[in-house]
C-alpha cells in the first residue's frame, strides 16, 4: 500500500516531506491555541471565583447596634405617628437615620434576619414619614 502523502508531489523532490511537516506545524499550532485558550478560560474562571467571595454573616456585633436603632425606632414611633408637629417632625427625622443606620449595618451582610431588619426599619420610617406629611417639617 502506498501511501497517498508521498506520492503527490513525487516530482519535485522533498515536496511530500514539506507538506507533511506542514501538516504537523499546522496541527501543533492548533494544539497550543485551543491549549492556552483553554488555559485562559480556567484562569479567568479562577480570577472570578476569587472575586466574588460571598458577604460574611451578621455577628453579634451587628445584631446589637441594630437593636440599639431600633430601640431609637421604637422612641420616635409615639411622637411621629401620633404627636404634634414639633415633636413629630424631629421623631420622624431621628426614626429615618436610625432605619437607614440598620440598613447599612444589615446590608453587607448574608444573615437574612438583619436584612428583614433593614427591610422593617424601612416600612417603619415611610409610615412615619406618612404620619408627617400633615406638617411642614423643615430640611
Amino acid at each position: 500500500m502506498r501511501c497517498p502523502a508521498l506520492t503527490v508531489n513525487a516530482a519535485v523532490p522533498g515536496a511530500p516531506l514539506m507538506g507533511l511537516a506542514r501538516e504537523r506545524r499546522l496541527h501543533y499550532l492548533a494544539t497550543m491555541v485551543s491549549r492556552t485558550v483553554l488555559l485562559l478560560l480556567v484562569l479567568a474562571g479562577c480570577l472570578a471565583a476569587c472575586g466574588s467571595s460571598a458577604p460574611p454573616p451578621a455577628t453579634h456585633e451587628h445584631f446589637r447596634a441594630i437593636q440599639r436603632h431600633e430601640a431609637t425606632l421604637d422612641r420616635a414611633r409615639t411622637p411621629a405617628l401620633e404627636g404634634e408637629c414639633s415633636d413629630a417632625c424631629p421623631a420622624t427625622t431621628e426614626g429615618c437615620l436610625a432605619a437607614r443606620r440598620i440598613c447599612a449595618i444589615a446590608e453587607p451582610t448574608s444573615d437574612v434576619d438583619a436584612r428583614l431588619r433593614c427591610r422593617q426599619a424601612t416600612e417603619r420610617c415611610a409610615q412615619y414619614e406618612s404620619a408627617t406629611s400633615r406638617c411642614t417639617c423643615g430640611g
